[in-house]
């Protein structure tokens, strides 16, 4: 084998090699953000039910004093249009 084809072999196995690596290390990256989502969306449905809790309890404590506070009866709507992800 010539030097030039040597080398002409080795340069289209680099790019080849190049090519996949680059293909392997987007997917990783695009997985590693829907990932990051998920993460994110999991946490504000997580924040999101914490304050639904607080929101009732205050409610319930309204309740029992015979007064209603309006922000807690508007969390409370608000906390019943809360849908989990599928």
């Amino acid at each position: 084998m010539s030097p030039i084809s040597s080398f002409l072999s080795i340069t289209v196995q680099f790019r080849k090699a190049a090519k996949k690596w680059r293909e392997t290390y987007r997917q990783l990256f695009q997985s590693s953000i829907r990932g990051k989502k998920e993460l994110s969306d999991k946490v504000q449905l997580k924040h999101q039910m914490q304050i639904c809790s607080a929101q009732s309890f205050l409610a319930m404590l309204g309740s029992r004093k015979n007064e209603i506070y309006p922000s807690s009866v508007e969390g409370l709507q608000a906390c019943h249009e809360v849908q989990l992800p599928s």
